[in-house]
């Protein structure tokens, strides 16, 4: 099987994708303005879709604004300066005119298509690159079961201990109180506040936590079910989001490359290449 690194192309399509349509896609409506520029304006959608970037969740409102103040009066220079007459910046446009043409019909054919992938395919794909599937850091699978106050939280502990059984829907049902449970694989920079990640370290492998308080008030119970260190190679289990996902872009590679061969055989298109 061909490397996974080769999936790196489509990967930036898929990204370019989701890019563009979270920005672009969507239908003009009427919004509040925040800021006009001659004839450009920054609505309140505009900005709310800015502060909500994953690239600008370290930015605060009023620099986002600057930002785009800043590009606008650069754009409106560029154009006065001819910029976007100049032979250079059309030859790079036109490229980049192309290949975001390529990725938009790529996204259309792949989203056209049902790949349905059975869980003996992601078997024999993870037996067969395990290796890409090394931990990039410690991973951490456990169980937490949320409270809305300190008694509840605390009985259910203690039933808990008693029975020597681990985090289930049926146990808490059975307590007649108001929580809510779930079951994580995190690595270690995800798990979040750290006052659960140094729990989680001090916790041996089934072992129930203390009732924690989190920042909003509630109270949470955590079992850990199991760690994985950096650099292992964790068990089916752990990684079957990813493995699943892998498999998707290799039969997504897969089904562009087989609709290219068919699109030169279709028009009969004639490749001829030249000696260097």
């Amino acid at each position: 099987m061909k490397s996974l690194k080769k999936l790196s192309k489509i990967n930036l399509f898929i990204i370019l994708i989701i890019l563009i349509i979270t920005s672009c896609s969507k239908e003009e409506q009427k919004d509040k303005n925040v800021i006009k520029i001659n004839d450009s304006y920054l609505t309140e959608e505009d900005l709310k879709s800015m502060l909500n970037d994953q690239l600008n969740r370290t930015k605060l409102k009023e620099e986002l604004i600057n930002e785009w103040i800043e590009d606008e009066v650069l754009y409106n220079e560029a154009k006065k300066e001819g910029i976007l007459e100049e032979k250079d910046f059309q030859k790079i446009m036109n490229k980049s005119q192309k290949k975001l043409a390529i990725a938009f019909l790529i996204n259309k054919i792949v989203e056209d298509q049902d790949f349905q992938i059975k869980d003996d395919e992601i078997k024999k794909f993870y037996d067969e690159n395990k290796n890409e599937f090394k931990l990039i850091d410690d991973l951490y699978h456990f169980k937490s079961a949320t409270f809305y106050n300190y008694d509840d939280a605390i009985k259910f502990r203690e039933k808990l201990m008693e029975s020597n059984l681990t985090i289930s829907e049926n146990l808490l049902k059975a307590q007649k109180i108001n929580y809510s449970i779930s079951e994580n694989y995190l690595y270690k920079n995800e798990v979040q506040p750290i006052q659960l990640l140094r729990i989680l370290n001090l916790l041996e492998k089934d072992e129930v936590s203390l009732v924690i308080e989190t920042d909003d008030g509630n109270f949470i119970v955590v079992q850990l079910i199991e760690k994985l260190s950096k650099n292992e190679i964790p068990q089916l289990d752990f990684v079957y989001k990813d493995v699943k996902e892998k498999l998707l872009l290799v039969k997504q590679k897969e089904f562009v490359h087989n609709y290219i061969k068919e699109l030169i055989s279709e028009h009969k298109l004639e490749i001829e290449r030249f000696d260097e």
